[in-house]
């Protein structure tokens, strides 16, 4: 998730500022997703109760961005093996050639992984309406409250940045 501040100001200490802030944002982002398992996240957001709206496409692509990233690195590697270049060079020079050798397959492994991801939320009940058994209980630790504390104070120089006031 990358979120990106408009500066309105030219400055340079405004765009570094904001040029931090953002990067706090993209690393509080790691951190969630390196920290937080999927199912936490989905319990997290029943839990402030947040609709299925939101819930469901979440999930899912919290799911499914990692396993296609995955798959694309697979399939660079397997075009290198096969002496095929993959690099912004051979897009210029063969832009169809490159396109077909990538995005067919990837279009084919991303509706396989879709079917996978659509099955496996099925059978986690994922879609049932009723509220979900925890087997784990999530409660505010001492880590939470400062990291939404700076996440506070980020909001709040930003909007300082941008409109000089809070």
């Amino acid at each position: 998730m990358y979120v990106f501040v408009s500066v309105l100001s030219g400055s340079a200490t405004t765009f570094f500022v904001v040029w931090l802030v953002n990067l706090f944002i993209i690393m509080l982002g790691g951190f969630l997703r390196k920290t937080t398992s999927v199912t936490e996240r989905i319990v997290a957001l029943e839990t402030m109760r947040v609709p299925q709206l939101v819930i469901i496409p979440v999930a899912v692509s919290a799911r499914y961005i990692p396993s296609i990233q995955e798959d694309f690195k697979c399939l660079k590697d397997s075009l290198r093996v096969r002496n095929i270049p993959v690099t912004l060079g051979s897009f210029i020079r063969h832009p169809v050639r490159t396109i077909e050798y990538l995005l067919v397959p990837i279009l084919m492994r991303s509706l396989k992984v879709s079917d996978e991801l659509a099955a496996s939320a099925m059978l986690r009940g994922l879609d049932n309406g009723k509220r979900k058994t925890q087997l784990r209980v999530l409660r505010i630790r001492c880590v939470d409250i400062a990291a939404l504390s700076m996440t506070a104070v980020v909001v709040a120089l930003t909007v300082y940045l941008q409109y000089g006031e809070i």
